[in-house]
């Protein structure tokens, strides 16, 4: 999973550094206009006759909201756990929100690969692929799914708006539920999402060199990352309670570096964590579920009502920063965490 931390801080800076922008050929630039947004271009086009002409354009960001996503999980049937989503615009969102992705999701049920040499395949097999992977996917009423390969390995999963010229989210509105179902257990990932920026196009074919790079760099990241429950630990098969734990703590660990946990808190975790792996490496069953409920009690410490999912806390599950209130772990984080022990718990035969 990419870190989400570094990553905001890339955007930031990105949009620093294009804010004023002059190519090395003079008269170009790429302007950041502040009223409006937008980014003003002006790029040289070259004519048929070999002629340089200084041309205008406009990149549209699609950030201009300010969304909201609410993260439910639960075991279902044969082991899958179901993720469902609830996305909401802003009130003081500029653009109508019509898109959410995650990239990448590891493994969604029922998927099929897309063929290795897909040159070769036909158009009828990749059709077929795509449509028992997109019927895969939940999707609310005007709303459309996909699944792709992702750079990253696994999926590239989104949903847009069916409408898009006119469809998405107004300011104030919500729209659920955004679903797929994965055997891989939660951690915190990110949710990109988008607002309706219209069509891009920019006259003589567009600006090159410089320009071009930079308007590349913005259109990759032209989204607003918001922290979700996405499915990230594979649970080992045959199923394996210490290996389950450890995964479960390493995977624990690079939320620090999110901020979403206190590496303090996090120590007391471990001791609990590892003492609860080496428990079950040596069968001793009762010992590893006794270590366990001290780790459910150290974070009922953190959040008394941890199984109240309706809650969603702003300072960590919506915000780029991500800091959380209470000095140990943000809230989605915890349920996370809560979950994916008593995930534990239930595949031993405990409550």
């Amino acid at each position: 999973m990419k870190n989400i931390n570094l990553f905001c801080t890339m955007v930031a800076c990105i949009s620093l550094s294009i804010s004023a922008i002059a190519s090395a050929e003079s008269g170009e630039s790429i302007i950041l206009d502040p009223s409006s947004e937008d980014y003003i271009l002006e790029f040289y086009v070259e004519t048929e006759n070999g002629e340089k002409i200084l041309q205008g354009g406009k990149f549209v960001p699609a950030t201009k909201i300010i969304p909201t996503i609410k993260s439910q999980f639960s075991l279902g049937e044969a082991g899958t756990i179901a993720y469902r989503y609830t996305i909401s615009s802003g009130m003081q969102s500029k653009q109508l929100l019509n898109t959410l992705r995650f990239d990448p999701v590891p493994q969604v049920v029922n998927f099929r690969d897309f063929p290795v040499d897909r040159e070769n395949a036909s158009v009828e097999e990749m059709v077929s692929i795509f449509d028992t992977n997109r019927s895969s996917l939940i999707a609310p009423a005007g709303w459309r799914s996909a699944a792709f390969p992702s750079r990253f390995g696994g999926w590239r999963i989104s949903w847009g708006s069916l409408d898009t010229s006119k469809g998405g989210l107004q300011p104030g509105q919500s729209a659920r539920w955004f679903g797929l179902n994965s055997h891989f257990l939660p951690s915190i990932g990110m949710a990109e999402m988008e607002g309706a920026h219209g069509i891009r196009g920019y006259g003589g074919g567009g600006p090159s060199g410089e320009i071009r790079d930079q308007l590349d760099i913005l259109d990759q990241n032209d989204f607003v990352p918001r922290f979700a429950a996405v499915p990230t630990i594979a649970v080992p098969t045959p199923f394996d309670a210490a290996l389950l734990v450890e995964r479960i703590q390493a995977n624990m660990h690079t939320w620090i570096g999110m901020k979403l946990l206190d590496a303090t808190f996090s120590s007391q975790l471990d001791r609990s964590l590892t003492a609860a792996a080496d428990a079950y490496r040596h069968n001793q069953l009762k010992a590893g579920r006794d270590h366990i409920q001290d780790v459910r009690l150290l974070l009922k410490q953190a959040y008394a009502d941890i199984e109240n999912e309706d809650i969603v806390d702003e300072d960590t599950g919506n915000n780029q920063g991500a800091q959380f209130k209470n000095g140990m772990i943000a809230r989605l984080a915890a349920r996370v965490l809560d979950f994916n022990i008593k995930y534990v718990l239930k595949q031993l035969g405990e409550k």
